[in-house]
């Protein structure tokens, strides 16, 4: 993790949206197994992210996982995420 953000983790460790780009950050750095470690910790703080979707949607694709990418996508779809994003990977996986 870059240390800005594990500087924003530390000032505010509930912010769902630094938990939601952590697992960004992971994946987009070839650590797409912390990513998905990252991605569980999010849900935890919450569950209807859906920018964390998106990222753990792309960690779990990038581990060649892709029922698991499939699966949290589409739940991904249902709540917010940049539009496009999570349509996109899922046109990659299919």
């Amino acid at each position: 993790m870059t240390r800005g953000g594990s500087i924003a983790l530390e000032l505010d460790p509930l912010m769902p949206l630094f938990h939601a780009w952590s697992v960004g950050v992971h994946w987009s750095v070839g650590r797409s197994d912390e990513a998905i470690l990252e991605f569980v910790k999010a849900l935890e703080i919450d569950p209807n992210n859906g920018l964390a979707h998106f990222h753990g949607g792309v960690a779990y694709f990038l581990e060649g996982r892709l029922d698991e990418a499939i699966d949290v996508l589409e739940k991904g779809r249902k709540l917010f995420a940049p539009p496009g994003w999570i349509e996109a990977m899922l046109g990659l996986i299919y």
